[in-house]
């Protein structure tokens, strides 16, 4: 018997590249580098990294506080 697949769409951002742009929106470098700049160096689209930034990705929000959980 298969997991049971978590409800939604799944995202298209991997989990390591939302770490960045939430470091990234973290340090506030908006200056030194943009949100389309990393889009580009991850090869998504800048609408995508931006609705990441604004609205965020639940599964991967709730994955990161299990992991603050644990520690």
């Amino acid at each position: 018997m298969k997991a049971p697949r978590p409800p939604g769409n799944e995202p298209t951002i991997t989990f390591e590249q939302y770490k960045q742009i939430l470091e990234l929106k973290r340090l506030k470098e908006y200056g030194k580098k943009s949100y389309t700049t990393l889009a580009k160096e991850l090869g998504l689209r800048g609408g995508t990294v931006l609705s990441a930034v604004r609205k965020g990705i639940k599964r991967y929000d709730y994955a990161l506080w299990k992991q603050e959980q644990e520690r």
